[in-house]
């Protein structure tokens, strides 16, 4: 019994320094990067770009995403208000049936956004990888990143890390009743995140090609 009771100490004690760990290290990223975040477009200096991060346009429900409908109204305010020239449209596209950027362009378009002004990114499959691809694909090197502010701090991270200067916009959201769930597996996206850079070294699925920055290059309109 003695040895039973000492495992379970030490389990325990494990088990509240991870949760203690997993604590210290959001609040670290979220405080770090609070004063990169606006939620109001005037507070933004005027860059390049702004990196769209990609979501479904539904929820999983069958209803209209209210994280992608407002970080859509956010590129599109960026680029009326003249903060940003071209909005890259970052997201995954796994299957002829499921295409982020192409329904990010779409509801751009209907929400009056020419097209010279929209890149796509179909290689975004995460959000280390939109990052990543900003840079070593499009060039990006000034950007805002436009997203909700649960998300926002760990993409402010990765960009840090990659040496961009950014700026994050923050897209409304739903109400807390409806977005507890993401929040709430945020707390270990960001662990993850440290780990993708500090750990694991982890390069984006679709790492970026030479001749696909050549391409951009030689014709600035086309899609990445």
């Amino acid at each position: 019994m003695r040895r039973v009771r000492l495992l379970l100490r030490v389990a325990l004690a494990g088990l509240g320094l991870l949760v203690l760990g997993v604590a210290l290290l959001n609040l670290l990223m979220l405080s770090g990067h609070r004063g990169q975040m606006h939620a109001q477009p005037e507070a933004l200096r005027a860059v390049p770009h702004a990196l769209v991060l990609g979501t479904s346009s539904y929820s999983l429900g069958g209803e209209p995403s209210v994280h992608f409908n407002q970080r859509m109204l956010a590129a599109a305010t960026l680029y009326r208000q003249g903060l940003v020239r071209t909005l890259l449209l970052s997201g995954a596209n796994p299957s002829i049936n499921y295409n982020e950027p192409e329904r990010m362009r779409r509801a751009l378009l209907e929400l009056g956004v020419p097209e010279e002004a929209l890149r796509l990114d179909y290689g975004g499959r995460r959000t280390l990888d939109s990052v990543r691809r900003a840079r070593d694909v499009f060039g990006v090197e000034r950007v805002i990143i436009v997203s909700q502010r649960y998300h926002l701090p760990r993409a402010l991270f990765l960009a840090g890390h990659d040496g961009l200067e950014a700026q994050g916009f923050i897209a409304a959201g739903p109400p807390l009743s409806r977005r507890w769930r993401t929040e709430l597996r945020e707390v270990l996206a960001r662990v993850l995140a440290v780990l993708d850079v500090y750990v694991l070294r982890t390069e984006p699925h679709f790492p970026a090609q030479p001749e696909e920055a050549e391409a951009l290059q030689q014709n600035p309109t086309a899609a990445g």
